[in-house]
């Protein structure tokens, strides 16, 4: 009975339907595979992918049909490469992405259309007054001044993109770090761009589009309409399917490993590629572009500076700031010879401790280059008397990815973090031991005197210590701890369960001291080291 309701539906050809009662099925991270919730069937994870494939060669077989009906025809820019397909009654001359005179060839391919289409829903005046809404509403900004001037411009067209589908694997590394992270997940209506004159970042930013709405190719949604045809290469569209997995995917991985400075490889043998044609209108002005999402009116406008991203470097310098204050404070209460040199000693304090921190916690990274994008409002809309009317438009709820570890030789999903109470008491009682064993070994140069530990002895090992517990914080707790996640494993019910350490983890105190003082940072760690207790022992000894 169930078949039958969901065979009077219309299929959506962008979904993946349950091969027993036909229902819509979504994809299980933590069993790695498709689950109807209608009927509780399973099905494999590449049996979608082989039913997809299998509807595309019946969808390529149809277009030939039509191949001689077409009343197409296919205009070429020598300059950029762009390609695009008109009805023949419509001339073009020049190109639209960088103005070279166009070349008229004859369309004889049949695998440059997609399978599956959004029509347009605004008129290209329509789209008109959408852009330049925004541009009032952004008076002050010079890409609203540039897009004014150019606003007759704006051009429709049909865009080929490939809908981006299904389960992935990514290898995360984080910065700083030598230890893979395994992480699995589903990727949903990615839609990736595949033409090289146009950035994937400004369309990006007129998303998302109603997937809803998409229906089979036609040749009749192509009346009046110009399309774009792919354009790169395969190398390429790979590059761009892994970097758009990647942007929708960064967000919560960074999350999970606490920075931003994450770095990801990802499979995606397992994914669903559909072709697909989208419906924008495009203003292009040398590099810079605007665009009008076709279904949604939602506005992108690129940014027409480019900015550094340099956030790695706050870490650093608030604790180089913080530090420098902290000096100046126990110089300040220490009183005495102490208070007299509050400057120098702070100056010195700021000096070593921002030496440490910037070699310590910037190795390996560096600034990215950002580019902003100034976008509209996500919308959905609807007509009524024949005016458009924006109503909220919902996105869907993306599928969280899951971390997974082995786990007594068995693939677990876990969830990762890096800090609990046991670790912090653990540094604290090595800070503790760090601290007093310094002033223990001052009383003995200088003698059991209260005063004498008060205003000698203890001066320079806390110099020392001073240094010895920042390079272990930097260098354990923000670097190295991250190579020796804490993990529980999430049950079949959502529940933790914690996982005894010595299961997954090779820690101990040894391959501590020993990461700590090799890599790049030995000879470093070691000089400063040995010129700080050189100067702590020339004061206690001579004081």
């Amino acid at each position: 009975m169930g078949k039958n309701i969901y065979e009077k539906q219309r299929k959506n050809p962008a979904l993946v339907y349950c091969t027993g009662c036909g229902a819509p099925v979504e994809f299980d991270i933590i069993h790695q595979n498709y689950h109807c919730a209608s009927c509780g069937a399973n099905m494999a994870i590449d049996m979608p992918l082989q039913e997809k494939r299998a509807w595309r060669q019946a969808k390529q077989k149809e277009f030939l049909k039509h191949m001689n009906a077409m009343n197409l025809v296919v205009y070429v820019c020598p300059g950029c490469g762009a390609k695009v397909a008109v009805e023949t009654k419509e001339a073009l001359a020049t190109c639209s992405f960088c103005g070279t005179q166009l070349v008229r060839r004859e369309f004889l391919t049949s695998d440059v259309f997609p399978e599956m289409v959004i029509p347009f829903y605004l008129t290209l005046k329509e789209a008109e007054n959408f852009l330049k809404k925004w541009c009032d509403e952004n008076p002050a900004k010079k890409e609203a001044v540039l897009v004014k001037k150019h606003l007759k411009e704006l051009t429709g067209f049909y865009l080929t993109y490939q809908l981006v589908k299904g389960p992935i694997d990514c290898l995360v590394t984080r910065d700083n770090t030598d230890r893979v992270y395994h992480c699995g997940g589903y990727v949903d209506e990615i839609a990736v761009n595949t033409s090289k004159q146009l950035d994937n970042l400004v369309l990006d930013g007129m998303e998302p589009f109603d997937w809803g709405a998409v229906q089979d190719f036609d040749f009749a949604y192509l009346a009046g309409q110009r399309v774009k045809l792919q354009d790169i290469k395969v190398e390429e569209l790979d590059k761009r399917v892994d970097k758009e997995i990647q942007k929708n995917y960064l967000p919560v991985v960074e999350k999970a490993m606490e920075t931003k400075g994450v770095e990801m490889k990802t499979d995606e043998g397992k994914l669903l590629v559909l072709p697909v044609l989208l419906p924008v209108y495009i203003l292009q002005v040398g590099k810079f572009t605007a665009v009008v999402n076709g279904q949604t009116g939602r506005v992108a406008v690129e940014a027409l500076d480019i900015e550094k991203d340099r956030s790695y470097l706050w870490e650093p310098t608030i604790i180089t700031g913080a530090a420098g204050v902290g000096l100046y404070a126990f110089t300040q209460y220490w009183g005495g010879e102490v208070q007299a040199m509050s400057f120098e000693l702070t100056g010195m304090g700021i000096v070593i401790i921002g030496i440490i921190a910037f070699a310590v916690l910037t190795d390996r990274r560096r600034a990215k280059i950002t580019r902003a994008v100034f976008t509209g409002p996500v919308q959905r809309l609807s007509r009524h008397l024949d005016k458009l009317v924006p109503e909220k438009f919902v996105e869907r709820i993306p599928l969280l990815p899951v971390f997974f570890e082995i786990i007594k030789g068995k693939k677990e999903p876990v969830k990762i973090s890096f800090y609990s109470g046991k670790r912090f008491i653990m540094w604290g009682i090595v800070s503790l031991i760090l601290i007093s064993l310094p002033l223990l070994l001052g009383c003995v140069f200088r003698g059991f005197n209260v005063q004498h530990m008060a205003y000698y002895g203890a001066i320079p090992w806390l110099v020392l210590v001073g240094a010895a517990l920042p390079m272990f914080y930097m260098r354990f707790g923000r670097v190295v701890v991250y190579d020796y996640p804490i993990l529980k494993k999430i049950r079949e019910d959502g529940a933790l369960e914690n996982i005894p350490a010595d299961e997954y983890s090779t820690f101990s105190m040894g391959k501590l001291v020993k990461t700590v003082f090799t890599g790049d940072y030995k000879k470093f760690t070691l000089i400063m080291l040995g010129f700080l207790l050189l100067c702590s022992l020339v004061v206690a000894m001579g004081g």
